[in-house]
């Protein structure tokens, strides 16, 4: 099961393409939003009306407005999230569950991999790349699914990063206390250790 919500502007299409002609079945849950009405005249759906449509590998599951408890649920039932949204990938992210950003904006993607491993970080970026542009290539994709505890042991420490991080309060105190912007920063951050723990 793959989720793509907040896919605004990478071409997609292709890969799904690409999809339905896959060995291996798919599911793509699509929320409502602005890939829905793309996809609907593709796959005969009506936008923000739950509904399923299956060709060849690839079932295409349309799905009406959703409130983030049961964003959150999906999420966790899904082996990647696609998106070009920085709250899903935030959302997935504490889910452990992997992201692949198809947004044209690389410093999020850059930060979101810093930390992990170069095969790990190529893996990942690969599929984000084939999704985000019209190559659409599926190759890159079976690579990311063939390895799924190297990503699971990356999105598991990226997400106890994200545990670690403090609460909004504690950033409140540190900044009525007279702590420099850059100490703020370094506070909050997700991929380094709280002050407030060590």
């Amino acid at each position: 099961n793959v989720l793509a919500s907040g896919v605004r502007d990478a071409p997609i299409e292709n890969w799904l393409r690409h999809m339905v002609d896959d060995e291996a079945t798919t599911c793509l849950f699509v929320p409502f939003g602005p890939l829905q009405s793309r996809l609907s005249r593709i796959f005969a759906l009506t936008p923000g009306v739950q509904g399923l449509c299956t060709v060849g590998s690839l079932t295409i599951a349309f799905l009406p407005p959703l409130n983030w408890t049961l964003v959150d649920q999906l999420i966790a039932c899904c082996t990647a999230v696609v998106t070009e949204d920085a709250d899903m990938l935030l959302r997935a992210s504490i889910a452990a569950v992997p992201v692949l950003w198809t947004a044209q904006a690389p410093a999020m993607l850059n930060w979101y991999l810093q930390d992990t491993d170069s095969e790990t970080a190529k893996i990942i970026r690969d599929v984000c790349e084939s999704i985000a542009t019209a190559d659409g290539s599926m190759r890159p994709w079976r690579t990311f699914m063939s390895h799924p505890q190297r990503t699971m042991k990356f999105t598991c420490a990226f997400a106890e990063q994200i545990r670690r991080a403090p609460q909004i309060d504690e950033v409140l105190v540190q900044a009525i206390h007279g702590k420099t912007e850059h100490s703020l920063e370094t506070l909050f951050a997700p991929t380094q250790p709280s002050e407030l723990l060590e």
